[in-house]
């Protein structure tokens, strides 16, 4: 298939009547327009697409943090969609639906309506992500277990620590906006860490 849209967007540059070229290009478009216009779900495929498109990491699962032999409830995860880099792909992708017809108002409607949806799922996964993180102790089935993470606890490689570094890069994009207060604790964690001159990066572990 890649082979074939090479092939077709070549013959279609070094095409000398661009007129057919130009109303096929115009057809397509009304009938993106359309198609987006009257999908009652606004944008929201786009969440599994980006899931499916964006790779996973795995230092937004539990395991990453929480080390031992017992197992982890694998659905608490954030999926790729709720990321930054799944917000890039997702940004990216709807700036390209809207050049359809950027000058539509239901189009830019839909856009900011999905925006509002996607912020709150967004904010809300992490949250609950934070909420569960808690359950990462159910890994510790040993002694020695235990003792590994005491002794990581008290270092500046707290899984603690980590978490709260990796979500205020992760909510950045929404700092500056109206936040609920368990949010601005992470905002205020790294307000603290800069008062202390033997802080340790932590997203180096």
């Amino acid at each position: 298939l890649d082979s074939f849209n090479r092939i077709y967007i070549r013959s279609l540059f070094w095409s000398k009547d661009k007129e057919p070229v130009n109303k096929e290009l115009l057809r397509l478009r009304t009938k993106l327009t359309d198609l987006l216009k009257n999908n009652k779900n606004n944008f929201s495929w786009v969440i599994p697409l980006a899931n499916e498109q964006v790779s996973a990491d795995p230092k937004f699962s539990l395991s990453y943090y929480w080390i031992g032999s017992g197992t982890l409830d694998p659905d608490i995860i954030i999926p790729p969609a709720y990321t930054l880099a799944g917000k890039e792909f997702i940004d990216a992708y709807i700036e390209k639906l809207i050049t359809t017809d950027p000058d539509s108002p239901e189009l830019n409607e839909l856009k900011n309506i999905f925006y509002d949806v996607y912020k709150a799922e967004y904010i809300n996964t992490w949250h609950n992500f934070a909420m569960n993180f808690d359950l990462g102790i159910q890994t510790l089935r040993s002694r020695r277990e235990w003792l590994a993470m005491i002794d990581l606890i008290a270092s500046n490689y707290n899984p603690y620590f980590k978490v709260l570094d990796l979500m205020a890069e992760q909510l950045a994009p929404f700092s500056d906006e109206e936040q609920p207060e368990w949010l601005e604790f992470t905002d205020y964690f790294q307000e603290m860490k800069a008062y202390d001159p033997n802080a340790v990066d932590t997203t180096i572990y």
